[in-house]
């Protein structure tokens, strides 16, 4: 849609034009008449003109100073000049004055005056274009740090900037203009530039990022990362070369220093990889001892048990992140009938978590004697390890679950310190729903707080029923979308494969999670803790 301002007096010249319009645009304009006299060029619906058509006046003494007006009211929107017959020297006042073309309207069509408004509008966004660009290089040229130069075929300085200027101390860029980098230079610096230069206008092939020592006649230094490339006229022919010097003798220097340091830092590398290798020994060590003191993958309470009394069967998979992990859990005989499990969470994995474990074991070993009912025994737990990590700067979060189950009763005993509640899985019908219900009557993470309280609850727990204890590291892996698995799909996976074994459930359930996480390893320690409570097998012949 082209907006048109026309300057006319004569309305017969206004409809001859709006015609013309009409004709050839079919609705694609909008005109504003205005009279020659108009001081300023108003908006059409809001926008600038796109173009300006003023009708010559006939009376040629005024001509020369309407033009002057038009154009200045015009400002950066094309002018289209218009005259009723062909004269020359009007044509030619009104082409200096500024005007993109002159017609005649005796000698106007249609497509003629479309293809004028065309061009003109075209050229202006071209001028436009042009006149910002070359408003962005002048910017560029004085206010970029880096030096930028333009040269000649001889090597002679045609154009820079005022860095350029500044680095040699000179207060304008035109000082430089017709002088050589030998004025400047010493030859160690100005003739092996020279010589790139002549060869980038042989081959018209650039230089790019090239490391230069520059060399001062008063003795100074200085490095510079200089890129230099032809300079190609309109018809694409060599006509000089032009560049940009960064200056990096800071990072020279630096470098310099770095490299001086280089040989006692590969040093003390090899120092560190021998270090690093007898860790590694360590770690296999103390993989070792942790897996040593865990119990049995299975673990049958009483110990001894046969299948002729009443006993609980406990199954595990342990899965570490790292060589050694953080999870941790363990089965304290309370009776000859019964059991203490508990299974814990020290925040992280690798060797800190392993030894938040082996505090937690030794605590443990302490506090059997406390270890009847959960309550009792969580607040015991914490309260040790508060004295023990009360001077650690940095805390070291603790989460666990303790239940006491008994080979002879169906009621269980359970208590949380911020740990995941167990879950309870009916083998027959594959329900898999939490063992417990009343979140507020646990407590929170142990080490935090000193005076810590922890509830317990009081469940039963059927022959046909089985508890699973894990650690959070299940349910927060990530599957091949980012999304966390959560509860209820560990929940559905353990229901899937609860017709199994325990051990085979355990280690089915954790495949299930892999292939969900697109086979990906585990990102935190894994420890599932599968509890039975199982009766005494009928005999034969009973």
């Amino acid at each position: 849609m082209y907006r048109i301002a026309l300057l006319v007096e004569d309305p017969r010249i206004e409809a001859q034009i709006d015609g013309l319009l009409r004709d050839r645009l079919r609705g694609r304009y909008l005109m504003k008449v205005l009279p020659v006299e108009t001081a300023a060029i108003p908006l059409i619906n809001g926008k600038a003109p796109s173009v300006v058509i003023a009708v010559l006046p006939e009376n040629d003494a005024v001509l020369e100073r309407f033009m002057r007006d038009v154009i200045m009211a015009a400002g950066r929107i094309p002018v289209i000049a218009v005259q009723e017959h062909p004269k020359e020297a009007r044509e030619l006042v009104a082409l200096q004055a500024g005007a993109q073309d002159c017609l005649v309207l005796s000698e106007l069509t249609s497509r003629g005056i479309g293809r004028v408004i065309r061009n003109a509008v075209e050229r202006a966004k071209v001028e436009e274009k042009l006149a910002r660009e070359q408003e962005m290089l002048g910017h560029l040229l004085a206010k970029l740090p880096d030096r930028i130069y333009f040269k000649d075929l001889q090597s002679r300085f045609v154009r820079v900037n005022n860095a350029m200027a500044k680095f040699h101390g000179l207060r304008h860029a035109d000082n430089m203009v017709g002088r050589t980098d030998h004025d400047f230079f010493t030859m160690e610096h100005a003739q092996p530039a020279f010589e790139d230069e002549q060869e980038i206008i042989r081959t018209g092939q650039p230089i790019i990022d090239k490391l230069e020592k520059e060399t001062l006649p008063d003795g100074t230094i200085r490095w510079a990362l200089t890129s230099k490339l032809p300079l190609r006229d309109q018809f694409g022919e060599i006509t000089g070369t032009f560049g940009i010097s960064h200056d990096v003798t800071a990072m020279k220097l630096l470098e310099d220093t770095i490299e001086a340091e280089r040989a006692r830092l590969q040093e003390l590398s090899e120092e560190l990889r021998a270090k690093n290798l007898q860790m590694e020994d360590d770690l296999v060590v103390a993989k070792g001892i942790q897996e040593a003191l865990l119990p049995q993958k299975r673990f049958v309470f009483p110990a001894g048990a046969t299948n002729s009394r009443c006993r609980i069967e406990c199954s595990s998979v342990y899965r570490p992140a790292e060589a050694v992990g953080g999870d941790f859990f363990t089965i304290i005989p309370v009776t000859p009938t019964k059991a203490g499990i508990l299974i814990c969470d020290i925040m992280g994995h690798g060797l800190r978590a392993a030894l938040g474990t082996a505090i937690v074991r030794g605590l443990v070993e302490e506090l059997k004697s406390q270890a009847d009912f959960p309550d009792v025994f969580l607040t015991a737990l914490n309260r040790g390890m508060r004295a023990i990590l009360r001077n650690i700067d940095e805390p070291l979060l603790v989460t666990a679950c303790y239940l006491v189950v008994s080979s002879e009763s169906e009621e269980v005993l359970l208590a949380s310190a911020g740990h995941p509640l167990p879950l309870r899985i009916h083998r027959a019908t594959r329900v898999v729903t939490p063992l417990g219900t009343r979140r507020s009557a646990h407590g929170p993470a142990l080490a935090l707080f000193d005076d810590a309280s922890y509830g317990m609850e009081t469940i039963q727990f059927s022959a046909d029923e089985m508890v699973l204890l894990f650690t959070d590291g299940v349910t927060e892996m990530s599957d091949v979308n980012g999304h966390e698995i959560g509860l209820e799909r560990f929940m559905t996976a353990t229901g899937k494969f609860a017709a199994l074994d325990a051990q085979q459930m355990c280690e089915r359930v954790l495949d299930e999670i892999q292939l969900e996480a697109g086979g990906a390893a585990f990102e935190d320690d894994v420890c599932l803790l599968a509890v039975e409570r199982r009766g005494a097998d009928p005999q034969p012949g009973a």
